[in-house]
């Protein structure tokens, strides 16, 4: 089992409301060759659409950006049925500048493009691509039950077609350590043994941490893709993710 920290502007920015050190720059000022994007592509079992988001990082740089000029856009298109175009829209929070929208389709084998074009001379990336994933869902445990952290061991099932990538079981809540444990193909079942999931410790006395709190327990399949070869490096991947509510309690 693998117990994982992501300190990233993005990540941290779910979690505070302080200002952080992200920065927005213009894209005037940076070729395309100068950007690596994060691009993911995200489905579930609920609803027929798939989510993109992108940010769009200077460099190696987790906590710089680029804002893209009002001639400038990110198109997601897919080659499901009634799929059509879809402009990617421009959000900004403390800093951090992403780009987002919906595209119709989640099936397995589906093909997802991401177009960015460009002006004042820069070069265009119009073929980031990622195949969707195979789709999943959880059949255990129940959402909504509760789990003892120390008492219970919690087996987690769920249903798929066959499929070459790892399966990812991960929980998270406010009173818990965050962590996860991979499933290597073909299984499709895991169990997280009592004792594994713990308290989180409180920063202070003045902060205590409850003993109980919501669960989300999610199993995840993820799938990468290529980026176009005018970026300077960058990602894309589709993750297929299934999630239940639980009570943690000691």
């Amino acid at each position: 089992m693998r117990t994982t920290a992501i300190l990233s502007c993005s990540s941290i920015i779910a979690l505070v409301s302080a200002t952080l050190g992200c920065t927005s720059v213009d894209s005037a000022d940076i070729t395309t060759h100068g950007i690596q994007p994060v691009m993911r592509v995200s489905s579930s079992p609920d609803g027929p659409n798939s989510h993109v988001s992108v940010t769009l990082n200077v460099g190696g740089s987790i906590d710089t950006f680029v804002n893209l000029d009002s001639d400038e856009s990110i198109v997601a298109t897919t080659d499901a049925e009634g799929g059509a175009p879809v402009t990617l829209s421009e959000s900004g929070l403390l800093g951090l500048t992403s780009y987002s929208g919906d595209v119709v389709g989640k099936d397995a084998g589906t093909v997802v493009t991401l177009n960015l074009t460009r002006t004042n001379g820069n070069e265009n990336a119009p073929a980031s691509t990622v195949t969707l994933t195979d789709p999943l869902a959880l059949t255990a445990p129940a959402s909504g039950g509760t789990v003892s952290r120390d008492g219970d061991d919690i087996t987690v099932t769920w249903t798929s077609e066959a499929s070459e990538e790892a399966v990812q079981v991960a929980w998270s809540g406010d009173c818990v350590d965050a962590g996860s444990v991979n499933v290597d193909p073909p299984g499709l079942t895991t169990t997280i043994a009592k004792g594994t999931i713990k308290k989180r410790e409180a920063a202070d006395a003045d902060h205590p941490v409850a003993d109980d709190c919501p669960l989300t327990l999610s199993a995840t399949r993820t799938k990468t893709g290529t980026v176009d070869p005018a970026f300077g490096g960058g990602s894309i991947a589709h993750s297929f993710s299934a999630s239940v509510q639980l009570t943690s309690n000691p």
